[in-house]
């Protein structure tokens, strides 16, 4: 009887709690709607370092601004400046190609002199590529490779990581350096899952799977109630040591990795990505691998060289076209990719070796002269890794209108974005609004950003942008405060929800 009663004075408590909620969420939404915005900051943190602008697509009119001509660190939204500057300078039907080279090919007996493997910085070369050029040589009854495997990556110069960087990063995916050849991001992803019996070693599973680096399993897979517990060792074998700590720019050919610890025979697989350090041997083992599976011989070594005047094209790959490619890019905030297009925009005015600083110099006169920002911004990278970005919300405004209003880009801009509610870095988000708000992330630490369009009812286009900077604790208080700001903005009925894309 008693557990009955404080049952039932726990349900009053929730329910007035709950009331007092919802009495709270309706005295906001009885706010016009700058005082609806200022009231949900107040209510989060009132000191909060907080930039915003919302302006009506439909007639240009500011919706709401906070701080919108201060400089912010935008992280990861900062590669809507980069996707805008690529699909002005590359097109979008813009595409890398990696090819396969030779000096001469005798087609008699099969044999060819040397073998080049030449890229154009594509970020988005993956293993089955690879696979697939090594098969195609197969397929013209080449058996045999005489000389040496030459890497030619010198599309891009030898600065594989962006200003800013933070150097005890390096070792990890998401800061992956950026060469003229680069294979799955440049990254190797293992995947560790128990095994289908407990007191049994947990399975191992690798990509790519190459002699570039090794990997054992010492751990084991446990009782389905115990805890994971999971570690990496690194070791080179020819140097017998463990990886340094000031040693971080990634894996070194002949690394050996080490799994150890436990896994419960119930759990989700773990992945760790480790990033490689010399993107052009790891893609030149690989190809040689392949090129041996396929029964091409080839006893030589992998060396740079730069492909002679007057070589051979043996093999070509294609990437897609960019407007395809954008979609994986953008939606996941992959930031191997979007520096790849600073360089890439270089190398396509004819900069050779293209650099990063010559990428950035056209982003800027885009930005200058085709978006109108004529007021000072930084950026040093195209992904927005780096803390030395700045940019106010009035500029990336101007970034978000101009894309809106221009047909030769905005369908390809708008369709790069995560959809709100289901997919990429927003499917967790903003479930109430979902398929009403298209918009990029930017999160490092102490940062949150979120910046993009939103559609309201009657079919009422807003573009906005929303900087967090300087706070502490966790980033998912701030993310929220810019979900409820959105939500604050023009409740949606179900009724009226309707997918951004599809009344653009």
């Amino acid at each position: 009887m008693k557990a009955i009663f404080i049952i039932f004075f726990a349900l009053i408590l929730v329910g007035c709690s709950t009331n007092k909620f919802a009495n709270h969420q309706s005295k906001i939404f009885d706010l016009p709607v700058p005082a609806r915005i200022q009231a949900l900051i107040n209510n989060t943190d009132p000191h909060v370092n907080i930039g915003i602008k919302i302006v009506s697509l439909d007639n240009a009119k500011v919706l709401y601004e906070q701080n919108a001509d201060r400089h912010f660190v935008p992280a990861s939204t900062i590669k809507l400046a980069t996707v805008a500057a690529a699909l002005y300078y590359l097109g979008p039907s813009y595409r890398f190609e990696t090819n396969l080279f030779t000096e001469s090919f005798d087609t008699t007996q099969g044999l060819i002199n040397n073998l080049y493997l030449h890229g154009s910085g594509d970020p988005s070369l993956m293993d089955h590529d690879l696979i697939k050029l090594a098969h195609e040589l197969k397929q013209q009854n080449i058996n045999t490779i005489q000389g040496n495997i030459y890497i030619d990556d010198f599309v891009f110069d030898n600065n594989l990581w962006t200003p800013g960087t933070m150097w005890d990063d390096r070792k990890f995916a998401f800061s992956a350096p950026l060469a003229g050849i680069n294979l799955n991001y440049n990254r190797l992803e293992i995947k560790t899952l128990p095994a289908h019996k407990a007191q049994t070693q947990a399975h191992v599973i690798v990509r790519p799977q190459t002699s570039y680096v090794s990997v054992s399993t010492r751990a084991q897979t446990t009782s389905e109630k115990s805890s994971k517990n999971l570690s990496l060792t690194i070791k080179n074998i020819s140097e017998q040591k463990t990886w340094a700590p000031n040693n971080n720019d990634g894996l070194s050919f002949g690394d050996h990795i080490f799994i150890d610890g436990t896994i419960p025979s119930k759990a989700p697989p773990s992945y760790s990505l480790l990033a490689i350090k010399d993107p052009g041997l790891f893609a030149g083992t690989f190809l040689q691998e392949q090129l041996q599976r396929q029964g091409i011989k080839f006893t030589g070594k992998i060396l740079r060289k730069k492909i002679p005047y007057d070589a051979i094209k043996i093999a070509s790959h294609q990437s897609r076209a960019l407007a395809e490619a954008l979609i994986d890019f953008t939606k996941i905030s992959l930031n191997l990719p979007n520096d790849a297009l600073i360089k890439a925009i270089a190398a396509q005015a004819g900069e050779k070796p293209a650099t990063f600083t010559g990428g950035l110099k056209l982003v800027g006169e885009f930005l200058s002269r085709e978006v109108g920002i004529k007021d000072p911004m930084i950026t040093v990278d195209g992904s927005g890794i780096s803390r030395y970005n700045l940019i106010t919300p009035n500029q990336m405004l101007k970034i978000l209108l101009y894309a809106a209003n221009n047909f030769s880009m905005g369908p390809e801009f708008l369709a790069a974005m995560p959809l709100a509610g289901q997919d990429g870095t927003l499917s967790a988000r903003l479930m109430p609004l979902a398929g009403n708000i298209r918009a990029k992330t930017g999160t490092l630490a102490n940062v949150s950003s979120l910046a993009g369009y939103y559609l309201g009812p009657r079919h009422q286009r807003f573009a906005f942008t929303i900087f967090i900077n300087g706070f502490t604790g966790a980033a998912a208080k701030y993310a929220k405060l810019q979900d409820d700001i959105l939500s604050a903005l023009l409740p949606v009925k179900a009724s009226e929800q309707r997918a951004f894309v599809r009344s653009y």
